[in-house]
């Protein structure tokens, strides 16, 4: 019984190993962030032909007493 146990551990192993090797082929294929943009560190605003855009800052209402 002892053979039998030991072969299907060993077996179990490399399914398990053969499972995380696709895995890990299969995320290196498939990105989990998309591609980098060249326009990532210009804000809408400075593109050509863009609305202007008010700063945050300024829709703040102020109130003065």
């Amino acid at each position: 019984m002892r053979p039998r146990l030991l072969f299907a551990a060993v077996i179990g192993l490399a399914l398990v190993g053969a499972v995380a090797e696709l895995a890990c082929i299969a995320s290196e294929r498939t990105p989990s962030a998309p591609a980098a943009s060249p326009y990532t560190d210009v804000t809408p605003s400075e593109l050509p032909g863009a609305p202007e855009v008010p700063d945050a800052a300024s829709e703040i209402p102020v109130f003065t007493p």
